[in-house]
Order: structure tokens, then C-alpha cells, then sequence
């Protein structure tokens, strides 16, 4: 991905919290397997303006999923698949 797509993504996902007139926004992945995708998009979708709603049915994923927690963010890891 170039990098001004990258800044693209970044600058309409605030401007889409600005529209909402909220002040965090949700970045929910379901089927989060061992957080690839929180790890990647979490660059983007910073901890200090969304909070993480990651979902995984698999109990061998979840002890991964919960190493990524932090301070930082404000995350809820489920254990259960979506459908």
C-alpha cells in the first residue's frame, strides 16, 4: 500500500469520528485469529481515539490475543465466534 493511501485511511477514519460527533470510534474484527489484523489497522485506527472489540472461537488463539493487551487501549477480547 502506498503511503499516501495509508494517511488517506487514517485522515477520513477522523473525520468519519468528527461526523459521528463521538468522541472514539469501534474497531471490531471478527475472526481475529492471533491479532494480525488488530496489529496492522491499530496503526491506523489509533488506541487514543477507537477502542477493540477482537473475537476469536479458537482457546488456542486467545492467549496471543490476550499478550496484545495494554494500557494504551481499551480492548475486549471474546471468546466465541460471530455469526
Amino acid at each position: 500500500m502506498a503511503p499516501s493511501s495509508r494517511c488517506d485511511g487514517r485522515k477520513a477514519g477522523i473525520s468519519k469520528l468528527k461526523a459521528a460527533r463521538r468522541s472514539r470510534g469501534l474497531f471490531i474484527d471478527c475472526g481475529s485469529n492471533i491479532g494480525q489484523g488488530y496489529k496492522y489497522f491499530s496503526r491506523y485506527y489509533t488506541p487514543d481515539r477507537y477502542d477493540f472489540v477482537l473475537v476469536e472461537p479458537n482457546k488456542n488463539c486467545l492467549a496471543h490475543l490476550y499478550g496484545l493487551r495494554s494500557e494504551k487501549a481499551t480492548m475486549e477480547i471474546i471468546g466465541k465466534a460471530a455469526a
